[in-house]
């Protein structure tokens, strides 16, 4: 029993190149709650050597997960400059067009939408909707799941486009009065579509490299078809020094979190959340930011929980 927990979590941890074990490792939150749990059920059957092996294995994927995601244990408070709030959508997870998406924006209130699976069918649809209120649009549109459109209400100063292969990557940079703060929107294929033509290991290296000639801040997200705590985004954020704005994973279902929005250490995520329609269905991810101040002084505490499993939060 001990060594089959041991083993589990160093699987998890540190899975092989092999996909049923990167995939497992996808459930690592879940893991650690079972283990949890576990470890309260040895003991009371008393035994109390595997109820600390267990209790101490879910202490360190605890702490494993903690490490990959927002790392800060209390929020930065806002401060003067400049804020942008930015929200990202895989088109994918809406059902039909029916649904009420000015609405979901006017509740959302963004100043810049990123889109994912941007087919011809939804580019006769958004910009009619969108273009009064964000009247800066850059697109790519395609058939297959790599097109993209990124619509804003601030002015948008410059476009560039690098591919990984003939995969796009987007990026815009904001005008002036917004320190052209780039925000990048790519889209990695998931692993188990990987093959000799795509990697998504060179498609994270190319985004890096790319950044890593970038002076202003950088903002980039979108689906990434990993978690972040797969070894291939620690380490394109070990590559990049991008910091992530989520700070806990919710385990209350079985989806696991494929999209991210990542940012430059010049900046600080004031606030990030999920977006979920009237049923709870994931429909994308929107974060707020502000350029760091030395003067910035952080005031919302996180609750004692947080401490003890901040990567976590049960719904």
């Amino acid at each position: 029993m001990m060594l089959f927990i041991t083993m589990t979590v160093l699987l998890v941890i540190f899975p092989p190149n092999i996909e049923f074990f990167k995939k497992s490792s996808e459930y690592a939150g879940h893991l650690m709650i079972g283990l949890l749990a576990l470890s309260f059920l040895l003991l009371m059957m008393k035994q109390t050597r595997l109820m600390v092996i267990s209790m101490v294995a879910s202490a360190l994927l605890a702490f494993f997960l903690k490490m990959a995601s927002n790392t800060d244990f209390i929020l930065p408070a806002q401060n003067t400059s400049v804020k942008i709030k930015v929200a990202h959508f895989n088109l994918t997870s809406f059902n039909s067009y029916n649904l009420d998406l000015a609405n979901l924006l006017g509740d959302i209130d963004p100043d810049v939408l990123s889109f994912q699976e941007y087919t011809p069918d939804w580019d006769n649809y958004l910009p009619g909707m969108l273009f009064k209120s964000f009247p800066f649009i850059h697109k790519s549109v395609r058939i297959d799941p790599y097109g993209m459109a990124i619509f804003s209400k601030i002015p948008i100063e410059k476009v560039e486009t690098f591919s990984y292969g003939n995969i796009p990557n987007i990026n815009i940079s904001l005008d002036d009065n917004y320190n052209n703060i780039n925000i990048i929107s790519s889209y990695i294929s998931p692993s188990n579509l990987n093959n000799k033509y795509v990697s998504s290991q060179e498609h994270f290296l190319t985004i890096s490299n790319y950044i890593d000639m970038l002076q202003d801040p950088v903002i980039t997200i979108g689906d990434f078809n990993h978690v972040y705590w797969s070894k291939e985004i620690i380490e394109f954020r070990e590559k990049t020094e991008l910091k992530n704005s989520r700070r806990n994973n919710p385990v209350s279902s079985l989806r696991v979190p494929y999209d991210h929005i990542f940012y430059s250490k010049g900046l600080e995520c004031i606030q990030f959340a999920d977006i979920k329609d009237d049923q709870e269905n994931h429909l994308g991810i929107t974060g707020t930011y502000q350029l760091k101040s030395p003067l910035t002084t952080k005031t919302h505490h996180s609750k004692i929980g947080m401490i003890f499993f901040p990567f976590l939060q049960i719904e």
